[in-house]
């Protein structure tokens, strides 16, 4: 299975995810397990794994920019 059939189906199932949350009652369920729970976690663990790659990878990317500058 290809890089793009991964993708259609993440993206078909975060569509088909998200309108049933949406059509669930407003409620401790929807609200505060859901909602402020699994998915609050899982962005949260989501946006820190990018950030432990893409600060490295500019701090590299300034190191090496400002190494390679040396004087001529």
């Amino acid at each position: 299975m290809g890089l793009a059939s991964k993708v259609l189906i993440g993206l078909a199932i975060g569509v088909i995810v998200g309108i049933i949350v949406y059509y669930l009652p407003s409620g401790t369920l929807k609200d505060k397990i859901l909602i402020d729970g699994i998915f609050q976690l899982v962005g949260q663990l989501f946006l820190r794994g990018i950030m432990m790659c893409v600060v490295p990878l500019v701090f590299v990317s300034l190191v090496n920019g400002a190494a390679s500058m040396g004087g001529h």
